[in-house]
């Protein structure tokens, strides 16, 4: 009976020191009661932040340039597969009239301060500013031209599931005059 007490005892002896080593990792989180602690976020909330501040400043002048505006744009976190990597990203593809006017939107971009990438003469033009890249391209069609507008940023973030999660999305369009 003596090697079984040991044995017993060595497994209670062990649980007890991964119960305190449990607490120890869980109070040095910096998570308080409330379920978040100064850090809540980190990348994500940074990420998000720098997005919805471009897209404040940058949206009238460019829904302008385009020539209509969306009728939703909405930005939110999406979830790459379930591993928990985090992209912040806004689109919306419209019915737009006229001819592309992808010369203004360019303007636009460049007077913004953004870097911007037209290959050519195609139908798409993509700037970057920090981490948000803005993209946006003209589909001609016989019967109906549309306009996508996407905004996304360039880098994941990673570990912020419960801040991403939770993160209501933001209305793009209440950032128009």
């Amino acid at each position: 009976m003596l090697p079984m007490a040991r044995t017993l005892l060595g497994v209670a002896l062990a649980l007890a020191v991964l119960a305190a080593l449990t607490s120890c990792s869980l109070d040095a989180s910096g998570d308080d009661e409330s379920g978040g602690g100064e850090s809540a976020g980190g990348e994500a909330k940074e990420f998000k932040a720098e997005m919805d501040s471009l897209a404040r400043e940058l949206l009238p002048d460019l829904v302008e340039a385009i020539g209509s505006r969306p009728e939703e744009l909405e930005a939110r976190f999406i979830e790459r597969g379930g591993f928990g990597v985090w992209d912040y990203q806004a689109g919306s593809t419209w019915e737009v009239k006229g001819e592309p006017r992808l010369d203004k939107v360019e303007q636009v971009l460049t007077d913004h301060g953004m870097p911007v990438e037209r290959p050519g003469t195609t139908s798409d033009i993509t700037a970057t500013q920090g981490n948000v890249r803005v993209s946006v391209s003209w589909d001609e069609g016989a019967a109906i031209s549309t306009a996508t507008l996407e905004f996304n940023t360039l880098d994941a973030a990673g570990g912020d599931d419960e801040y991403a999660e939770q993160a209501p999305p933001t209305d793009y369009l209440g950032f128009l005059r």
